[in-house]
């Protein structure tokens, strides 16, 4: 988006590193990137082009995921506040991510809780990002708690969520019960083959 105001993100979070045209992205090194992007990055930054909404969230998944740190991430979410932005659930999901591939489930679910304060309305990828949270902990219990909240909400599980279950109690040790979690979550999305109900996991 066009804007002719300047900002200064210093002044609001500590978020740091050029944040227009990219969300403080910065192109890497390998092949030459950075020399290629150095043209568009200049016209974009002359004219005065700034990091819009999906700008943003790219660049938080960068920050969370890709670079392991929510915590930058949650900056550069609050400079998008204050630059007016107002997030979507794609914003909240990079934090949570981060803080999942991390192990805080605490901080994840925190992330979640203040995404519905602010009026998101949760959906599939917020729900699996936490019961994948809690698979890689072999926590199948609070994974499958969490598989029935998000059913009991009207949202359709899809591949990604069930595999998300069932490799919970996989990663505890409990094969029987991963086969059997399989087995009951699978009409969710496609009739079991019965040629593969004898099958092994």
């Amino acid at each position: 988006r066009r804007d002719t105001a300047r900002f200064d993100p210093a002044a609001l979070s500590g978020a740091s590193g050029r944040l227009d045209p990219f969300g403080g992205m910065e192109p890497s090194n390998k092949l030459g990137h950075r020399k290629l992007l150095d043209p568009a990055t200049r016209s974009l930054s002359d004219r005065n082009v700034r990091s819009d909404r999906a700008m943003f969230a790219i660049a938080m998944q960068q920050r969370a995921v890709v670079h392991g740190s929510p915590e930058s991430a949650a900056e550069l979410f609050n400079t998008m506040l204050a630059r007016g932005i107002h997030p979507t659930a794609h914003h909240y999901a990079a934090i949570m991510d981060g803080y999942s591939r991390k192990g805080d489930m605490a901080a994840a679910v925190a992330t979640f809780d203040a995404a519905q304060a602010a009026g998101i309305k949760p959906n599939l990828v917020l729900y699996t990002i936490l019961i994948s949270g809690y698979a890689r902990q072999g926590k199948p219990d609070v994974a499958m708690r969490i598989f029935h909240d998000m059913v009991s909400a009207k949202i359709k599980p899809d591949v990604g969520a069930i595999d998300a279950v069932t490799s919970a109690y996989f990663a505890a040790g409990s094969y029987a019960m991963a086969r059997s979690t399989l087995l009951e979550l699978w009409p969710h999305v496609l009739p079991f083959p019965s040629e593969l109900r004898t099958a092994n996991l």
